[in-house]
């Protein structure tokens, strides 16, 4: 070997030895930081297993290759065979030296690959050998439904791997018999010795049976491939066409491996690769051609008549992997008129409309909330507190650092800027003067004021978030549509069409929020770190007193792992350490104290990531106020892309589209010490099951989560969603019609901002029909999927609180009554002259923000309501500026809530509206009346105290009844002054 090929093979063996060392590092820091969270044992079991599939899968591929390698070798040719000699004997010589070793190289260095790769597939052993059963059997092979989930992905990735395995021997032991001239090629022929004939047919022969193994793996695989007029699975022609075809493929590769073998004495080489070219002409003509043309000739045309079997199949299995099947299915009556009765029957629920839409309400939030350019606001949530005996409805956002706006000075990213701070609140329904929140928590440190102050729900000790919620960017933003929801029939028949275009009016620039991306949405994860007790103090928050602009602080939680936990040695490792995972020097040079510990995995989604890889986490994980202490709140689930006969449903996933989903695990973090808990949610889920007998340790019952938490549990957003779309095809039961989609329903549009998009489901605190007392849900209504019909055909409905958590209920309208969808609603306000002349005179100095259209159920009536927000051009905060309330008959808008509903009921203007100048609409005919001027005014004050009080109280019937009463009250009064003058 030459002087410069010694000096490169050192220099890759330095290179490898340092990946190596940087490599153990990080997964020195990753025992460390389990070892935190005191999870050492999941990592143990990860890694254990890892190595053993690495070091079984490694050793078996080196033992294959090299033994063919070797025995290439030693069937040297007895005697000179005719042909062309592949080298001269001069270069021959030079390369025997060292042909062994190289190939020795070989083998180690593809066994190593094969190694690393095999250990990526750690969770397919897990789910192997800790498979737990379904309870239910495939209705096609009558096969356990855990076969499919558990067993079949590791069976498909060993046979995969053998089959590489095979080829590659096959390859390679062919190339090492050309080197030895054991197989010399002459013109066209192929001549080779007998032993080194035998040895390549057979690792060609093993080829071929393993191709049958792959064929019978593809006859289980049908089961999540959709087929024909069956979206999830095969149908007809999949079962009396492609399986007959799997079996003469697998029938044929077995006869292949035979006359492979016989060709050893036949001594024809040419016989292999017909019979590799036959089996390639039957995958294509029997695996593709033949089962397409009978799909279009002989299925297609007569499907009313052959699939209806299948899509029952098809039916059944996804509404039960979707946790559809045990939805409450019921009529609801629908009358036109809303009466003051109608909303005083159902004031707990009237008194929770949500008029504050997150987004807008972010931005003000951000504004006047913010305080410093270094806090962001990540999202607005929905939740529910107890106020005053009662439960209320609120807004919740918490306080976090913005890492963009702090500088790139390693002290201030990652010693002195280490957490956010408070939580700001506002009841959904309340507004103060100017349009703004009615803020129940705001301020740093945060405080509860007015009707929530002194409540000790609301008391918060620890107000500092050293965890925070993953920022992850909306992909649609405000003026842009989502694409909208497929909708189509198994056919690919009629979907949602476009919605009409509008003459777009200009938005600010908007920060974009995590509300709408998928929870399946592939992320990489961040490991943003800081360090605490640190000898650096920490910024807490701003308290603008001259002469110390920002109050500081010293982390005494229990969180990080401590960089310097003993003598120079281990302080000089754990460096080393996290420089090796982190790539940043100052962790190596930066003078910290010795009680120094570096945070980690800080962001909630990406640290129960982290924590439980096999966990989907939900992007959206909102803050909740308990014991004194901010906590996060995330939903987790468990997926799998092999239920049998379940449609799949992307959601932005590159690979398989996932067909099974449960909101099994719901996750805490404890946003001052990063506490993290798995609670079981779902036990009945199997793949929960599994993860729990593999990791004994890392989940916690449901029944541990303290109560408080437990009240403020709600349904996730991301599930229903995905669940009312695959319900508004699903829910036709019967094959037939599900074939003909001729009852399919749609998720309706709305106007938001100055765009249409899918309404988005909602939540709620209302009384579901039939019942008393006013719960927390989670809705959404459905249309026709016919475009050309808007009007509201049922509506969905989650709930969340108590024993009734999950419940999923499903209300349909009759088909006889028009129920007008949100869309109609939209029109009638967009239709409206008094309306159009306040947009048209609004819009000339703001940006006009229409708002969520709400759809809310009333007893057996609807009431819609639609916020309108402003954003002055100048100065970009949202204010709500009008409340617009719909019934299917009339209209009305106010300020407020109770003004809009007020107009809605009696047919007139509640007040003059803000700027409204010219465009408010004139008030009721005058009245008679003979009173004096002060005795006049005076009635007006305290028929208006009184109206005021009524709708403090949420008794909009009585606010209604005083507010209609004023319009004559104030003719009266303006002509008995015109009478004194």
């Amino acid at each position: 070997m030459s002087r410069s090929s010694k000096l490169f093979a050192v220099l890759v063996l330095v290179l490898a030895v340092v990946l190596i060392i940087f490599r153990a590092l990080q997964i020195y820091t990753d025992f460390l930081w389990f070892g935190e969270l005191g999870q050492t044992a999941v990592l143990k079991t990860i890694w254990s297993v890892r190595v053993k599939l690495g070091l079984i899968v490694g050793v078996l591929f080196f033992a294959w290759l090299y033994a063919n390698i070797r025995l290439a070798r030693k069937l040297l040719p007895r005697e000179e065979i005719i042909g062309q000699r592949l080298l001269p004997d001069a270069e021959r010589a030079s390369i025997e030296k060292h042909i062994d070793k190289v190939l020795l190289a070989f083998a180690a260095v593809v066994a190593i690959l094969a190694g690393i790769t095999a250990s990526g597939h750690w969770l397919e052993w897990v789910r192997f050998f800790n498979a737990v059963p379904f309870g239910k059997t495939d209705p096609l092979y009558a096969k356990e439904i855990s076969f499919y989930v558990f067993r079949l992905p590791f069976i498909e990735y060993v046979w995969k791997s053998a089959f590489y395995a095979a080829v590659i021997g096959f390859i390679v032991a062919t190339l090492v018999h050309l080197y030895n001239e054991s197989i010399r090629v002459h013109g066209s022929t192929v001549k080779a010795t007998t032993q080194a004939q035998a040895h390549c047919l057979t690792l060609l022969a093993l080829c071929f049976v393993l191709k049958a193994g792959g064929y019978q793996l593809g006859v289980y695989s049908l089961l999540f491939t959709p087929g024909g007029a069956v979206p999830g699975g095969p149908g007809y022609s999949a079962e009396h066409y492609r399986l007959p075809v799997y079996t003469i493929q697998i029938i044929a590769s077995l006869l292949c491996a035979g006359l492979t073998v016989a060709t050893i004495w036949i001594r024809n080489l040419r016989l292999p690769l017909f019979l590799a070219v036959g089996l390639g002409l039957l995958a294509v003509l029997g695996g593709i051609s033949f089962p397409y043309l009978m799909e279009r000739t002989q299925v297609r045309p007569n499907a009313l008549q052959r699939e209806p079997k299948y899509i029952e199949y098809n039916i059944d299995a996804t509404l039960d992997a979707y946790g559809l099947a045990d939805v409450i299915d019921e009529r609801h009556d629908i009358r036109p008129d809303l009466t003051a009765q109608d909303l005083a029957a159902a004031s707990s629920t009237v008194k929770n409309i949500r008029i504050w839409d997150d987004r807008p309400l972010e931005d003000t939030y951000r504004q006047q909330q913010a305080l410093r350019q270094y806090y962001e606001f990540s999202g607005v949530d929905v939740d529910r507190y107890r106020i005053d005996g009662e439960m209320r409805q609120v807004s919740i956002a918490a306080r976090q650092i913005d890492y963009d706006r702090v500088g790139d000075l390693w002290p201030n990213r990652h010693l002195q800027y280490t957490h956010g701070h408070g939580i700001c609140m506002s009841p959904v329904n309340m507004v103060d003067a100017g349009g703004m929140p009615h803020y129940w928590l705001r301020n740093v440190p945060p405080r509860a004021e007015r009707e929530a102050k002194g409540n000790p729900d609301l008391r918060i000790d620890r107000p500092g978030l050293y965890f925070m919620a993953d920022k992850i960017i909306d992909p649609y933003g405000y003026g842009q549509a989502p694409p909208p929801p497929s909708d189509a029939g198994p056919e690919g028949g009629p979907g949602p069409a476009p919605a009409p275009a509008a003459e777009p009016q200009p938005q600010p620039e908007r920060r974009q929020t995590r509300r709408d991306v998928s929870p399946l949405q592939e992320r990489e994860i961040r490991d943003d770190y800081v360090i605490v007790r640190s000898g650096v103090e920490e910024i807490d928050y701003p308290t603008g007193k001259e002469g110390q602009d920002t109050a500081k602080t010293v982390y005494d939680g229990p969180a990080g792992v401590p960089l310097s936990p003993g003598g120079a040695g281990s302080r000089a490792l754990r460096r080393a350490a996290f420089f090796a995972r982190f790539w940043d020097w100052p962790i190596v040079f930066y003078d910290l104290d010795p009680e120094s510990r570096i945070i980690f995995n800080r962001w909630v989604p990406d640290r129960i990531k982290a924590l439980a890889p096999f966990l989907i986490t939900d992007p959206n994980p909102y803050p909740v106020i308990h014991d004194g202490r901010i906590f996060w709140i995330v939903d987790c689930y468990t997926i799998t892309t092999r239920y049998p006969y379940s449609t799949g449903v992307g959601l932005g996933r590159t690979d398989r589209a996932p067909n099974y989903f449960r909101n099994a695990v719901k996750a805490t973090v404890d946003a001052y010490d990063g506490t993290t808990v798995l609670y079981a949610w779902d036990d009945e889920d199997p793949l929960l099951r599994m993860y729990r007998k593999t990791f004994p340790t890392l989940f916690a019952e449901k029944s541990e989560m303290p109560d408080n938490l437990r009240q403020h549990v709600r349904y996730p957003r991301g599930l229903f969603e995905l669940q009312s779309l695959i319900f508004a095809t699903y829910h036709q039961k019967n094959p037939i019609t599900f074939f003909q989609n001729e009852d399919a329903w749609s998720i309706p549009w709305e106007t938001l901002a100055d765009d249409e998009r899918p309404v988005e489901s909602y939540y709620v605190q209302m009384s579901l029909p039939g019942a008393d007392e006013a719960e927390f849900l989670l809705m959404r209504p459905f249309t026709p999927i016919n475009r050309e019909k808007l009007n509201m055909i049922a509506w969905m409905a989650a709930r969340c609180d108590g024993e009734q958590y999950g419940e999923l209920r499903v209300y349909r309208f009759p088909k006889v009554e028009l129920s007008y969808g949100p869309m109609q609603i939209e029109a009638r306000i967009s239709q409206d002259e008094w309306l159009a002349d306040f947009f048209r005179l609004k819009s000339e100095s703001n940006h006009i923000i229409r708002g969520h259209l709400l759809v809310i159920p009333i007893g057996d009536k609807l009431l819609y309501v639609e916020p309108i927000y402003l954003e002055s051009k100048l100065n970009p905060v949202p204010k709500l500026s009008l409340v617009v309330a719909a019934s299917t008959r009339s209209i009305g808008y106010g300020q407020t809530l109770a003004e809009a509903v007020a107009m809605l009921l009696s047919g007139e203007a509640a007040g003059p509206v803000e700027g409204g100048g010219e465009t408010s609409r004139p008030s009721g005919p005058p009245s008679a009346g003979a009173a004096s001027v002060d005795e006049l005014a005076r009635r007006l004050g305290d028929l208006y105290a009184e109206a005021e009080r009524l709708r403090m109280q949420g008794d909009f019937a009585g606010y209604a009844e005083k507010v209609k009463a004023l319009g004559p009250l104030i003719e009266e009064l303006q002509k008995a002054a015109e009478g004194t003058e």
